[in-house]
């Protein structure tokens, strides 16, 4: 048996949990924004049950009645390895921006999930489950030179 290292560095700490919760928050108000509030629940179910098929371990995940996606079961989620949750939260915020791309375009979809994302994205960069298209940021910059660790 490998040791990856300690039990505290394999979980979700409290601060990234915050972090993944309020970044699932605001990506999906920014999908159910996009799409109106008629589709909105539908769309938003779309994107959950294409993540949850490919990652199950985010069955703690399901739809508010306030039309976003939460986290409904942390002790579900808790017992899941780190990266596979990583992996997974990362998977939901990139349905979430390809969801948007053919109404808006893949460049404004990525604009509208950096927006959407507001202050949290340089953390969420950090942890590893949102990307930063070169292409949006100032000339001369790239991601890891506006988010560096």
């Amino acid at each position: 048996v490998v040791n990856e290292g300690s039990h505290a560095a394999q979980v979700i700490m409290p601060l990234e949990w915050k972090l993944l919760v309020e970044g699932t928050r605001r990506a999906s108000l920014a999908v159910a924004h996009l799409v109106g509030p008629r589709e909105a629940m539908s769309a938003l179910r779309d994107i959950l049950d294409d993540c949850i098929a490919g990652f199950p371990s985010l069955q703690g995940l399901q739809l508010s009645p306030g039309g976003y996606v939460q986290v409904t079961d942390n002790s579900r989620l808790d017992r899941v390895p780190r990266a596979e949750l990583l992996e997974g939260f990362a998977a939901l915020f990139w349905i979430c921006q390809h969801f948007c791309a053919p109404i808006i375009g893949d460049e404004d979809a990525h604009k509208l999930m950096l927006q959407a994302l507001g202050d949290i994205s340089p953390a969420l960069v950090s942890l590893g489950v949102f990307s930063l298209a070169n292409h949006v940021l100032p000339e001369g910059q790239s991601g890891h030179d506006v988010y560096r660790g």
